[in-house]
């Protein structure tokens, strides 16, 4: 994986396949891998279809980790940050109707 660093989508395939074996921790630090490779993707100029692609893999990627934080590592404080980071993305624009998935997981990490 050393010469793929920004290659997001091979990055959301590995971190799958830890969850799929049960390596949560792992998984959740290369969910955060694939967050900051969106954030970096999200500085240059994306047009069209490609930024809300971009955007909307992002927010699926802080779902995944709060997810992750909340069921099997039970660290509520970070899966609350990601959640929070979700809701954010999706208040306005095409991708609100991932709002109140993101709102759920936001309520139940402070639940």
């Amino acid at each position: 994986m050393k010469f793929v660093n920004q290659d997001e989508y091979l990055w959301q395939q590995f971190a799958l396949s830890l969850v799929c074996r049960g390596k949560w921790l792992r998984a959740a630090r290369v969910l955060e891998q694939c967050i900051a490779a969106g954030k970096k993707d999200g500085n240059h100029v994306n047009h069209g279809s490609e930024s809300e692609a971009s955007s909307s893999n992002t927010v699926m990627h802080h779902m995944q980790a709060a997810i992750l934080h909340l069921e099997h590592l039970g660290e509520n404080d970070s899966a609350i940050s990601h959640a929070m980071a979700a809701v954010d993305m999706c208040s306005e624009g095409p991708l609100s109707y991932l709002k109140g998935r993101a709102q759920l997981l936001c309520a139940i990490a402070h639940g």
